[in-house]
């Protein structure tokens, strides 16, 4: 039977004993423990350097368990979580922040931590006297405090940038005041020994560099080379060491069966041996007089710069080489431009028997054995590249009147201010860029950027023909911006006769020929986009 109805108060005096031990138990489950909540973020002080802008005097945390002063337009919640006793650490109210100042200063946090944790802590007796603020390395506090005594302006805490060593670390600033230069410096010199090294430019490009010969050479010695992987090799820059057997396989002059290349050298070094014998005295005739003259005039002029060039072996070689390929292909016979193709194979070929550098060869210590080897692999290697660009040495020289409109055409859609410029002066492509075509831009160029250039050009597989259109667009528009303030035709005249190209190393080279490839690959599979534009309009 039940009882009379209980009055309230009487039923919440009965049910305060199990409010009680239930807000007992709660109490035990949500109180604060001592140690750390994982995951929670520890504060440390600021670290304000260059990359951070300082901020105001007020927002900077003075320690991890500052007490939190409520702010101007700090929410409630921030207010009842400093009254609240529930599982949040109050180490934890960093992790969100309650202003932009507060999200600010939280950011500096972490980047200081993440960055000293990357610096190396080596042990030091000293480091115990100095009092530092929590995650700075004291070693930093201590060869900082050496350097601001000294007048350096390391900072010797993560208040430096503010100017005041003392607020950070209340003994460092007394050690670089009072005579701890020894101990500062002795802790610097320990905190470089065990810093990492600086990255050695120089060393990284030497051991690259053998890479590539290992690879090369180990292409060369394989039974039949692989022409492909050879070409990608070279389209970088063949290595020094290994570039005439690289020309010779990429030219066509050696078979890329191993067992055969002795024999093909013995043979092709035999048979121009012949035509000297053949051809040469014929230079004598009345027919062949005005031929030879034209060579005999041409060949000192061959790279003047060069005292190889000019030593008169050499030029006696350059002229057998020159009139016997002339007799030999009597469709172009011998024209203007084509002695200065002759350098970069003779020079990269002497290699084999005199390394260095050209410009200082002594060609009076090479054998005639020698000589003779270097003349016949040129002559060869000449030949192979004349016979994909022979139209630019027949009569009226069709292909270079083709590639010129072709690079007008080009720069005209590539840099359109720039051709405008120069029809606005009245420059004519034929007037600077019959040269660049005939002679491959070895007048505007020194001889090693030429020989790094005719790499990528004999890796191209059709690279005299056609790619070199594409880099001599981008030499072009190389100087756009020094053309565009060249007020008369004389001085642009004047200037792309003349290209400050003479400290030009492989770098520049390469940034040639990469912006060349780019744009390769956007037109040369779409001929339509180096058309007349006269021909693309519709009618209608």
């Amino acid at each position: 039977m039940e009882g009379p109805p209980k009055s309230p108060n009487a039923a919440r005096a009965n049910a305060a004993p199990c409010s009680s031990a239930l807000d007992n138990s709660k109490s035990k489950f949500w109180r604060r423990g001592s140690s750390n909540v994982p995951g929670s973020v520890k504060a440390v002080n600021a670290v304000r350097g260059a990359q951070f802008p300082p901020l105001q005097q007020s927002h900077v945390v003075t320690g991890p368990h500052s007490p939190t002063v409520r702010r101007k337009g700090q929410s409630s919640f921030a207010a009842f979580s400093e009254k609240s006793s529930d599982a949040w650490d109050d180490r934890e109210e960093d992790m969100y922040p309650d202003s932009i100042e507060n999200a600010v200063e939280l950011s500096i946090h972490r980047a200081s931590t993440d960055m000293l944790a990357t610096i190396p802590n080596p042990t030091s007796a000293n480091a115990s006297q100095h009092s530092t603020a929590p995650g700075v390395n004291p070693h930093l506090l201590t060869a900082a405090a050496g350097n601001s005594g000294a007048g350096g302006s390391v900072p010797s805490s993560p208040r430096q940038s503010t100017g005041n060593l003392s607020n950070a670390s209340g003994a460092s600033a007394p050690a670089a005041a009072g005579g701890g230069g020894a101990a500062a410096t002795a802790a610097a010199a320990a905190a470089a020994a065990t810093a990492p090294a600086a990255f050695d430019m120089a060393a990284a490009e030497a051991a690259a560099s053998e890479e590539r010969i290992r690879k090369c050479r180990a292409i060369l010695a394989a039974k039949n080379v692989n022409m492909d992987e050879l070409r990608d090799l070279s389209w970088n820059g063949c290595p020094p060491e290994e570039r005439p057997s690289c020309w010779k396989l990429l030219c066509g002059y050696l078979p890329s069966n191993r067992e055969r290349q002795a024999s093909t050298l013995a043979r092709k070094r035999g048979e121009y041996a012949g035509f000297i014998e053949q051809y040469y005295p014929s230079r004598l005739n009345e027919q062949n007089q005005a031929l030879f003259r034209q060579i005999y005039i041409d060949v000192p002029r061959t790279n003047p710069s060069v005292p190889l060039f000019q030593h008169p072996r050499v030029q006696e070689t350059f002229e057998r080489i020159l009139y016997i390929w002339a007799i030999r292909h009597p469709a172009s016979g011998y024209v203007q431009g084509i002695n200065d193709l002759l350098t970069p194979f003779f020079a990269v070929f002497l290699t084999e028997h005199v390394p260095g550098d050209p410009h200082t060869y002594k060609i009076d210590d090479i054998s005639e054995e020698a000589m003779s080897q270097v003349e016949a692999d040129t002559f060869w290697c000449v030949g192979k590249l004349l016979d994909g660009i022979q139209d630019n040495y027949t009569y009226a020289q069709p292909g270079i009147q083709r590639k010129i409109a072709a690079l007008r055409e080009l720069v005209s859609r590539i840099d359109a201010p720039l051709n405008a410029h120069l029809e606005t002066h009245g420059v004519e492509y034929l007037q600077f860029a019959f040269r660049w075509m005939n002679c491959l831009l070895m007048r505007e160029m020194p001889l090693r950027c030429t020989i790094r250039m005719w790499d990528t050009y004999q890796a191209d597989g059709d690279g005299f023909a056609t790619f070199h259109l594409y880099v001599c667009a981008a030499f072009l528009v190389q100087w756009s911006r020094t053309l565009l303030r060249e007020t008369d035709f004389q001085g642009i005249m004047l200037f792309l006769q003349s290209p400050p190209t003479s400290q030009w190393s492989d770098k520049e080279v390469e940034m040639l020929t990469s912006q060349a490839f780019v744009w390769k690959a956007m037109f040369h599979n779409a001929p339509k986009h180096l058309a007349p534009q006269s021909n693309t309009v519709g009618h209608g």
